[in-house]
């Protein structure tokens, strides 16, 4: 049964079981502590940034989320922000690693490499990217501030193969201040 509030946002009452409950087999009045009722909103236009923000590492699954991101945000017409990280290693002792300076520059080759695999020679005038200095996890969650849709690879090239969820993917699936589409790299063959 769904019923309309005052401001006509769908919600359920609740003693309704809904997702992972229902799926567990609890009992309909069971009351979920943590979210005691689903609401439904729609996108307002005042609430539509038209920013989708994709992170880019290089790997198989970013490329394919930039080519999904660019798909989403066509009939929107939103613009699509390419974001790729770097760091400096960590270091143990206060010695530093030789050639640090040039991180940066890698990764802005790693970026530009991803847009051409992705959309060719001539990059969309929707597409834009940026280069941040940080941990990818933090600053993708940042930039879900202000974006209507951050879109990230399943895995990228982190060190745990065997993980079904990348971390970065994991962190912002978990604390992205928008919706977050896990998208997958496509099949070999």
């Amino acid at each position: 049964m769904t019923l309309k509030g005052a401001d006509g946002i769908s919600i359920l009452p609740r003693n309704v079981t809904f997702g992972p409950a229902r799926q567990l087999g609890l009992p309909s009045g069971f009351k979920n502590q943590r979210f005691p009722f689903r609401q439904e909103y729609a996108m307002d236009q005042e609430a539509f940034t038209g920013k989708i923000v994709v992170g880019v590492d290089g790997s198989r699954a970013s490329i394919e989320a930039l080519k999904k991101a660019r798909n989403i945000a066509v009939p929107l017409g939103a613009q699509v922000v390419a974001m790729a990280c770097w760091s400096f290693p960590q270091v143990y002792g206060g010695y530093v690693a030789m050639g640090v300076e040039d991180y940066e520059k890698e990764a802005q080759g790693i970026l530009e490499e991803s847009l051409s695999r992705a959309f060719g020679p001539v990059v969309p005038e929707d597409v834009t990217s940026r280069l941040l200095c940080g941990p990818p996890r933090d600053l993708l969650i940042d930039a879900s501030r202000d974006a209507d849709m951050v879109v990230v690879g399943r895995r990228g090239h982190g060190g745990f193969a065997g993980l079904l969820l990348g971390s970065v993917s994991s962190a912002c699936v978990a604390h992205a201040h928008c919706p977050v589409l896990v998208v997958r790299a496509p099949e070999e063959g």
